[in-house]
């Protein structure tokens, strides 16, 4: 695994023998990177180079005034994050292509990653392909958005069936209207356990597969 910058955005890297493409992963709120080492390196084990992405004010890019934003407004600080995350995916697509990382290309977002997911898909024509995980198209307290703005964009969404932190009925509703494909995961709260987690992650890379044939 490797270490780099694309765009505004530090990276780890882990690269395929025979890469299909490539999936930029966006992990959760209060983590990093390198908390989802495991899953790059899952991704990259099934023929995916894999680029892990720091958020804003995360891992090497961490703000100590971060915490108390959060604290003091969390709608105001949630809405600036993942504008400004979904931003710079464009950016980081150009870097992925300046280090040689081959399309065609697919964003994975985990919780506050998956938001920002949303937020990019569809913004570069590279970013139509998205695995959003227990994440929404729908910021809290804002009316939903027209699904249109995402129309031809292929999204395999994974929520849970009993999330208290992210509620799965507005991203049913999107993903309905695009064509897509969601999948509950029956029984399991946002932190979903372990168990269920490797089996949504081989849901994703079988569905990676057959989406890009």
């Amino acid at each position: 695994m490797d270490s780099d910058w694309f765009g505004p955005a530090p990276v780890l890297i882990s690269e395929a023998a025979d890469p299909k493409g490539t999936v930029l992963l966006m992990h959760g709120q209060g983590a990093d990177a390198l908390a989802n080492a495991k899953e790059l390196a899952l991704l990259a084990g099934a023929g995916w180079n894999a680029v892990g992405i720091d958020a804003p004010e995360h891992g090497r890019r961490f703000d100590t005034a971060r915490d108390e934003r959060w604290a003091q407004d969390e709608p105001a600080a949630l809405a600036a994050h993942v504008e400004q995350a979904g931003a710079e995916l464009p950016d980081i697509v150009d870097g992925a292509e300046a280090r040689g990382l081959v399309g065609p290309y697919a964003l994975a977002g985990i919780s506050l990653g998956a938001f920002s997911l949303w937020r990019g898909l569809g913004t570069d024509e590279r970013l139509c392909t998205g695995l959003p995980i227990l994440g929404s198209p729908v910021m809290p307290g804002e009316p939903a958005p027209a699904p249109s703005q995402w129309k031809g964009c292929r999204v395999l969404a994974q929520n849970a069936e009993h999330d208290q932190v992210v509620p799965i009925g507005p991203t049913e509703a999107v993903v309905s209207a695009l064509g897509g494909t969601l999948h509950v995961i029956a029984g399991s709260p946002h932190r979903v356990p372990e168990l269920e987690w490797w089996a949504l992650w081989g849901r994703a890379l079988s569905w990676l597969d057959q989406t890009n044939r």
